[in-house]
């Protein structure tokens, strides 16, 4: 039971980042296309910002 909870939580945590990645390029998509039918004379560019933390 432990080694399929151990197994579980491990494909969770490696999937989990790119799922994410993939929702927000998705949604990214839907917002490009609602703002250049909204706005056409707007030119609208939506870039990715890294975060890094110092300590």
């Amino acid at each position: 039971m432990s080694v399929v909870y151990l197994i579980s939580f491990s494909i969770f945590y490696v999937v989990d980042p790119y799922w994410i990645d993939l929702q927000i390029e998705n949604k990214v998509g839907y917002l490009q296309m609602h703002l250049e039918q909204q706005y056409p004379e707007v030119p609208w560019v939506i870039a990715k910002q890294l975060i890094t933390f110092k300590r």
